[in-house]
């Protein structure tokens, strides 16, 4: 499975880690290195993790109050966005709609 990172996803990703590390030295890393683990998570098996809206899915990253949202297509997964839980969740749907 190759995962494919969007261009919001990328942004949600920078955004956070900047954040992080503006809270405390080297909590952007951290917050980083878990991001990078639900990517393996992901890859590994992606199915089991919960749908949320049609195809969609999402996986909760430990120790940080953010969310992966992604999709399976084939052999890809496309990973859609990085979200805090307090974010709108239709924010998600919207850019799900756009892919």
């Amino acid at each position: 499975m190759k995962l494919k990172i969007s261009p919001f996803a990328e942004l949600d990703l920078h955004e956070s880690i900047k954040f992080y590390n503006e809270q405390s030295e080297g909590l952007g890393q951290d917050f980083y290195q878990t991001v990078v683990s639900a990517f393996e998570r992901i890859k590994n098996n992606p199915g089991q993790f919960p749908k949320l809206y049609q195809e969609m899915r999402k996986v909760s990253i430990k120790r940080f109050p953010f969310l992966v949202f992604f999709e399976v297509k084939g052999d890809n997964c496309y990973i859609l966005g990085i979200f805090h839980s307090s974010q709108n969740p239709k924010i998600m749907k919207t850019r799900y709609k756009k892919t």
